[in-house]
């Protein structure tokens, strides 16, 4: 397992962070100080972001996307299952958690798995961000 500053990446809150270095094709300790020099994070940052961070740090890794809310009330599985096409890239919030997901696989800093076996799968989405 990856570390960041000593500790091992599915100990800290770096879902965000490794959601934004899925999409830009990156290392997520290189996601990590990106994040750290765009926004002035301090030395005791562990990677707790928000849905703006991840927007502006897609801008400056220059992935496209397009952001959205979600405006019916739809799990996880439910998201992949239905709204998700094969070949698509997708970054989705659930709650204060964000994944990477395409073709079914769901990633974040505990890693990568089928949606059946992600242990979020019943959270429900509350934003989109659809990677073109």
């Amino acid at each position: 397992m990856e570390m960041i500053n000593g500790t091992t990446i599915d100990k800290l809150p770096l879902c965000g962070v490794m959601a934004v270095a899925n999409c830009a094709g990156i290392a997520i300790q290189d996601a990590f100080e990106a994040f750290k020099a765009k926004f002035k994070l301090g030395g005791s940052w562990k990677g707790r972001t928000n849905c703006n961070q991840l927007s502006a740090m897609l801008k400056h890794y220059n992935v496209k996307f397009r952001a959205t809310r979600v405006d019916q009330k739809v799990n996880l599985a439910r998201f992949v299952d239905y709204y998700t096409a094969k070949g698509k890239r997708y970054m989705v919030r659930t709650g204060n958690h964000f994944q990477f997901i395409e073709d079914g696989i769901v990633t974040d800093q505990r890693g990568s798995f089928p949606i059946d076996e992600f242990w979020g799968k019943r959270k429900m989405v509350t934003h989109v961000w659809v990677i073109k």
